[in-house]
């Protein structure tokens, strides 16, 4: 039994014994003994609350619903190091509205990030999806469809609802002025929403500056900025610590 728990249950005993005692004194064989209760930092305190089954079990049918890769969901995260850091920095702009984009190579961690901040936004009562860039043009274009029952613009509120939005592989799009346009409607009316926005991409700062667009990039600075994954990556070194066990 965790600590968490532990305190709850005599919480509740103490309850209990007040409502069947008309002075509301405990019993003596009863009595509460406080020397039981244990005082915990913040910081261990949230650990033990993200660790409780209840919030565990929502988070997953949360995650499941905002199209999380299991892959990720699966890792127990090590938020030590550089990675920690800047996991936790951004942590702190979720719900203000942010845009702002995770670059780098293969490996540091990017991805992982961005669904550790989503499961920290639900855990906020926030809505989160995850989607490729691929993934979310291929939805734009079912719209063309004869048959479909989806137009341009419910796709386009369908993405505009979530609290925080993981547009993963976003140097993977082609760079058609239909996907641009579409794209950059997106971003920029999140952007006027006030809800938060992460693009992924393996490329460097001016090349992710290069693709977003000088208005998108404006928006970035102002609220979130391009945040270098530039430690080295955890899939070729073995002997570094990793932020994850997958």
């Amino acid at each position: 039994m965790n600590t968490t728990e532990a305190n709850r249950r005599l919480l509740e005993k103490r309850r209990l014994n007040e409502t069947h005692d008309p002075m509301g004194k405990p019993d003596t064989d009863d009595a509460l003994d406080l020397s039981r209760l244990k005082v915990v930092p913040d910081s261990v305190a949230e650990t033990l609350r993200r660790q409780a089954p209840e919030v565990v079990a929502a988070i997953a049918e949360a995650a499941r619903a905002a199209n999380l890769p299991k892959r990720h969901l699966a890792c127990d995260v090590d938020r030590s190091g550089r990675w920690g850091e800047a996991e936790a920095s951004l942590r702190e702009r979720l719900g203000t509205g942010c845009t702002l984009a995770l670059i780098g190579g293969n490996g540091p961690g990017k991805t992982q990030m961005a669904v550790e901040l989503a499961k920290d936004a639900m855990r906020a009562g926030s809505k989160a999806h995850y989607t490729t860039a691929v993934e979310m043009i291929m939805h734009f274009k079912e719209a063309y469809n004869p048959n479909s029952k989806e137009t341009e613009r419910v796709i386009m509120a369908q993405y505009r609802r979530y609290g925080l939005l993981v547009i993963d592989e976003y140097h993977e799009k082609r760079e058609t002025d239909w996907e641009r346009q579409i794209l950059f409607e997106l971003i920029n009316k999140r952007y006027a929403d006030m809800t938060d926005t992460i693009l992924i991409s393996n490329l460097a700062a001016s090349g992710m500056a290069g693709i977003v667009g000088p208005s998108i990039n404006d928006r970035m600075r102002e609220g979130g900025g391009i945040i270098e994954c530039n430690w080295p990556s955890f899939r070729t070194k073995p002997n570094t610590p990793q932020p994850t066990a997958c």
